[in-house]
């Protein structure tokens, strides 16, 4: 594939409270997914498409300074984004944030969406060994987390070259 022009895509959070990362079941596939989403036509900053998602789709209300930017990375748009684009891209970004809270996550009031039928606390052991219930974008850009969360460094790349991770290879459903 040549790579076109980059557009904007999405904007997305790993919510962690208290060693549990918040993940939405989507309501379409019954994978797990991290709180965000795509852009809308007008928008362009991703922190501001990220508030207004969380707040969207889990009824959380966040501030910008509680945002810390941890990777951005490339993804291939699905065909309804890239016939949006009149077919000069195929490549957008995706911009992934973290936050903490500091309480139990069972004193987190969630409200979901209509995209989402149910929400889960997740330790990092439990998305290790149940990977397979998790959608693949969500699964990558909670790892490119972990990589920024052990160096520091803000992650680039490209998502849908990312298969392995830490000498094991990844795949959902």
């Amino acid at each position: 594939m040549t790579e076109k022009e980059y557009h904007l895509h999405g904007s997305f959070l790993v919510l962690e409270a208290r060693g549990r990362y918040l993940f939405l079941k989507r309501e379409d596939n019954c994978l797990f997914e991290l709180l965000g989403g795509g852009f809308n036509s007008k928008e362009t900053n991703h922190q501001k498409v990220l508030l207004r998602e969380i707040e969207e789709e889990a009824g959380i209300q966040m501030k910008n300074e509680q945002l810390i930017f941890c990777a951005v990375l490339g993804q291939r748009l699905k065909k309804e984004i890239i016939s949006y684009y009149d077919g000069k891209t195929e490549v957008g970004f995706v911009f992934v944030h973290t936050a903490s809270i500091d309480k139990d996550p069972e004193h987190i009031p969630i409200t979901l969406s209509s995209e989402h039928t149910d929400y889960r606390w997740f330790t990092h052991e439990e998305i290790i060994e149940s990977y397979q219930i998790f959608s693949s974008g969500p699964l990558w850009m909670w790892f490119s987390f972990l990589e920024f969360q052990r160096t520091g460094i803000t992650q680039q790349g490209k998502l849908y070259d990312r298969r392995i991770w830490q000498g094991k290879e990844y795949a959902s459903l």
